[in-house]
């Protein structure tokens, strides 16, 4: 018996070292996991777990009054709500899963399911976004836009005007298309108008008193004998020390922070509105309008179809106004009198004449 103790406590501190290995192995492996989980694919793999996993749940514990059909409709919306929501796997994908989900829980037939995938409505805006890629390949809306600008704005560029412009044209694009996608689109061309309010040195910013013509320092060197060393009195024959402040920012060419800040303000959201106005204005304009169609006719079969040009006959009329009050409410809090003088100082017909020739023919 004593020769045994020694065996006895060795097999059993090797067991107890065994045990304590594999505990460790076992903390290490959870640990492991642990920072799986934490870590993108961890979260993504969660959130694609999660969706059947919300239906299955759904399904065994809710009971609805509707009866066992909408039971799994509910449980399916909230796993197709928990993809799209998280982006666990792409949205694309999220959108092919009724095809498969629907006929599985016995909700619809596939065919059925299939073809409600390719209706009038679908196509119709399938074919908007089309049309709005091509559109901006071949740099059209900047076309429209600028010729528009150019139409409107006057020589020179009177800023109330361009303002006008900025609302005709975002209108006009977003119709024949999605009103987000054309705001997107006309956001780089104003900006690229825009920045030129902050150029101090452009030569072409100065109406000669004189000639009443833009002109640079070699211009009154040469014309009226006034070098570039020179003062030329701005002041002359001016009474309103008002206007004479206002005409010494414009010789100088320099826009006064608030006033530049309100025309940038107002350019952006005569575009922002201008596109929802616009958008109103056609079935392609925007989503919602392309979806009444398809409700309309669902509901009341026996009814005349909404059709493009009775819908273009009924939300025109409704638009036109709309855009004309948003140009003059822009004008009145952003654009006022004082501030004409300045703004139209620093806007050049040039520039934009010269970027719609680098569009090419």
């Amino acid at each position: 018996m004593a020769d045994s103790t020694p065996l006895l406590t060795s097999h059993a501190s090797h067991l107890a070292l065994g045990a304590a290995e594999s505990q460790c192995r076992e903390s290490g492996g959870i640990q492991s996991f642990w920072r799986w989980l934490k870590g993108e694919k961890g979260r993504k793999m969660t959130v694609v777990v999660a969706g059947p996993l919300a239906l299955v749940l759904v399904i065994s514990f809710v009971r609805l009054a509707e009866g066992a059909p909408a039971v799994k409709m509910l449980g399916a919306v909230l796993w197709l709500a928990i993809w799209w929501l998280f982006e666990a796997v792409p949205i694309c994908i999220t959108a092919l899963l009724p095809l498969v989900l629907f006929p599985f829980l016995q909700l619809m037939q596939a065919d059925h399911v299939a073809e409600k995938y390719m209706n009038d409505t679908v196509v119709l805006m399938l074919g908007t976004f089309i049309l709005a890629l091509g559109i901006e390949r071949f740099s059209l809306h900047k076309r429209i836009a600028l010729r528009i600008l150019l139409f409107f704005g006057g020589n020179p560029m009177d800023p109330r005007l361009v303002l006008l412009g900025f609302c005709i044209g975002p209108a006009f694009i977003s119709m024949w298309m999605s009103n987000s996608a054309a705001a997107v689109m006309m956001i780089p061309m104003a900006t690229g108008v825009l920045k030129h309010l902050d150029d101090e040195d452009d030569p072409n910013v100065l109406l000669c008193r004189q000639c009443s013509r833009t002109f640079s320092r070699t211009h009154m060197k040469l014309h009226h004998g006034i070098g570039s060393t020179e003062v030329y009195n701005y002041d002359e024959d001016i009474v309103d020390p008002e206007a004479a402040s206002r005409e010494k920012l414009v010789a100088r060419g320099v826009v006064p922070e608030k006033v530049k800040r309100d025309f940038q303000v107002a350019v952006i959201l005569a575009i922002t509105y201008a596109t929802a106005i616009g958008g109103l204005a056609t079935l392609t304009g925007c989503g919602p309008n392309l979806v009444l169609p398809g409700i309309y006719s669902g509901r009341f079969p026996d009814a005349p179809k909404v059709t493009y040009l009775k819908w273009m006959m009924f939300a025109l009329p409704l638009a036109l106004p709309f855009l004309i009050f948003e140009w003059l409410l822009l004008c009145w809090l952003f654009c006022p009198l004082s501030s004409v003088p300045i703004i139209e100082s620093k806007l050049s017909r040039t520039m934009m004449e010269q970027e719609y020739l680098a569009l090419g023919t």
